[in-house]
């Protein structure tokens, strides 16, 4: 409560009607955000990383296509996200469809970022993330 009035949003000092506004307008933004990145690719069912989310382990991008399908070129982007954070860090070093977990990246989760050039444009679809990455235990070899 502030001077007698509850206040749901930080700073918005407004009726519940207009503070539910506001919510479904940040709602929409998320949503229209996340259009931008995932979005439809022809023939493309899904991207699946395969590996173990571990410090030094490969994990590899497969992309699911229906048969007869050929995506042509393709770009892969992977990216890390820190607990408590809310975006998506690029990882620059990270080439390919497969990326060699780091030591940069324990505690984070992974994803990867497909890029298709089609007829209308490029289009992207994203992997479910995996993760957190642990700390590898093994012994180094000698």
């Amino acid at each position: 409560m502030v001077e007698a009035t509850l206040q749901c949003l930080p700073g918005v000092d407004t009726t519940p009607q207009q503070q539910i506004g506001i919510l479904k307008g940040e709602i929409s933004a998320d949503l229209q955000a996340e259009a931008l990145v995932e979005q439809r690719i022809d023939g493309l069912r899904q991207v699946v990383l395969n590996g173990e989310a571990m410090e030094g382990s490969l994990v590899r991008a497969e992309l699911a296509t229906e048969p007869g399908t050929n995506l042509g070129a393709v770009t892969y982007h992977w990216y890390r996200h820190a607990p408590g954070r809310n975006r998506w860090e690029l990882i620059p070093s990270a080439q390919g469809d497969s990326y060699t977990v780091s030591r940069n990246d324990i505690a984070y989760e992974l994803m990867v970022v497909v890029v298709v050039s089609t007829p209308d444009g490029a289009r992207r679809k994203t992997s479910a993330p995996i993760g957190p990455v642990r700390v590898n235990q093994a012994p180094a070899s000698p």
